[in-house]
C-alpha cells in the first residue's frame, strides 16, 4: 500500500500540474457513479420510510 502511495507522489511530481488536476477531477466524478447506483437502488426504500415517518409525525401532532 505504501509503495503505491509513493509511486503516485513521484508520478504526480513528474506530470504537468493541469494534468494532475484533471485526473483529480476525473476520479472525483468517477466516485459519483456508485453513489448514484445506490440512490437508484434504494429509492423505493427511502420513499417508503419517508412516507411512514411523515404519517407517524402527523399522528403525533393530533
Amino acid at each position: 500500500m505504501n509503495e503505491t502511495k509513493y509511486a503516485y507522489i513521484f508520478l504526480g511530481s513528474l506530470l504537468l500540474n493541469n494534468f494532475v488536476w484533471e485526473l483529480t477531477d476525473l476520479f472525483d466524478q468517477l466516485m459519483v457513479l456508485p453513489n448514484v447506483v445506490a440512490l437508484i437502488a434504494l429509492s423505493a426504500v427511502v420513499t417508503k420510510t419517508a412516507k411512514a415517518g411523515e404519517e407517524a409525525w402527523k399522528k403525533s401532532r393530533k
